[in-house]
């Protein structure tokens, strides 16, 4: 199958302009709701849970975050009028040195410092990937940066370290395994790179990677004890917990095959056996293209979206990362042509973390996996056309 060569309703300026509108929106519905939620003293919630952890830690207590009583009561001396929900500190031991100078700051002032310093490292990698004019709309216009901001989240600093362990895998590949080692703060964004190493004989990446992993886990040890380690333990028992008995607009923030069944009312194990089918397909694939595939920038795009679909704990936020492959994609696209459909696939993608959560409140329907299914389809269908071409 050959890529197609003619001009394409979906030129640079119309997207320019889609993604502008988009900017526009974005500001417009991220001023409403941090107005209402600093009237509701809940302003970025996400993030408030983050800086309060960081805050016992900081008086040498960090245990106290993996205990929902005492993380609650932290949250709630910062927003006196937050409910208790299905929240909690599921963050392996070693993240504590790393947030601990969010505490040192003012909440607000520590916010607004790490929401822009790690968006414009996300954003530097992205330059880099799609070095062409525009990008720069096009990337503020994606839906997922948003949901990144009105929760407060760290999908600036995955994206940064996920997106630049990538960019410089070929060159530097021991800084790229250092990366990989620092994203394990969030273990389910990070578990297939290991397997994409080795599917490449990146030995000094995954060396790399192993040993900044062991190092952190020494360090937290060395600081905090084995006490932790086995608190951070128990605290997957509630993150279980939360997944089964979440309800719906848990759920619904969780673009994963297991919330789309389980919100169909499957029982928990069987939306956790779809969830590993899922996630060992996923896996199977990224090795083969690895494996197989030349195009470094398929390669790479196949990695980041194929870790999205492993995980039944992922959020909406958590799709920040997908600005990543929607890059490689467009990178590729650009120096080799574009297959049918291919461009409609991606504005799809760039446009789904936006509407997702409204259709989900519409329709009571969870759309995230199988869109994420469709662009990953889209990924392995151009790493195969790689081959033959």
């Amino acid at each position: 199958m050959e890529p197609i060569a003619q001009k394409h309703w979906l030129n640079a300026g119309r997207f320019r302009v889609y993604s502008r509108t988009a900017v526009l929106i974005g500001l417009i519905v991220l001023a409403a709701v941090v107005h209402n939620s600093w009237k509701a003293h809940r302003a970025v919630f996400d993030f408030g849970v983050v800086w309060s952890a960081a805050g016992l830690a900081l008086k040498g207590q960090p245990t106290l975050a993996y205990h929902l009583n005492t993380l609650h009561a932290a949250v709630h001396a910062l927003m006196p009028d937050t409910v208790e929900g299905t929240y909690g500190w599921f963050y392996p031991p070693f993240v504590f040195p790393l947030i601990v100078p969010l505490a040192l700051l003012p909440y607000a002032l520590s916010f607004v410092l790490f929401q822009g310093v790690t968006f414009w490292g996300y954003f530097t990698v992205v330059k880099r990937i799609v070095n062409a004019r525009g990008v720069g709309w096009v990337f503020l216009g994606y839906g997922g940066l948003w949901n990144n901001l009105l929760f407060g989240q760290n999908g600036f600093l995955t994206g940064l370290l996920a997106g630049w362990a990538l960019w410089v895998l070929e060159e530097r590949p021991i800084l790229s395994g250092v990366c990989v080692g620092f994203l394990f703060m969030k273990p389910q964004l990070a578990v297939l790179f290991p397997l994409a190493f080795l599917a490449r004989r990146q030995w000094q990446a995954l060396m790399a990677m192993a040993v900044t992993l062991a190092s952190l886990m020494v360090a937290s040890l060395w600081l905090y004890g084995p006490g932790l380690w086995r608190d951070w333990h128990d605290s997957l028992q509630l993150a279980s917990r939360f997944l089964d008995m979440g309800g719906q607009p848990y759920w619904m923030k969780m673009p994963t095959v297991f919330a789309f069944f389980h919100l169909w009312g499957v029982p928990f194990i069987w939306s956790m056996v779809f969830q590993g089918v899922s996630a060992g397909l996923a896996g199977l694939l990224v090795f083969l293209v690895w494996w197989h595939c030349e195009d470094a920038d398929v390669r790479k795009a196949a990695l980041v979206l194929g870790g999205l679909l492993v995980s039944p704990y992922l959020f909406s936020y958590d799709l920040t990362l997908l600005a990543l492959p929607l890059a490689w994609m467009v990178r590729s696209g650009l120096r080799r042509g574009w297959m049918p459909g291919e461009r409609e696939g991606l504005i799809g993608l760039w446009a789904f973390p936006a509407v997702a959560l409204l259709v989900g409140d519409v329709w009571r329907f969870q759309m995230g996996p199988w869109v994420l299914w469709a662009g990953f389809w889209l990924v392995c269908r151009r790493a195969r056309w790689s081959l033959v071409s």
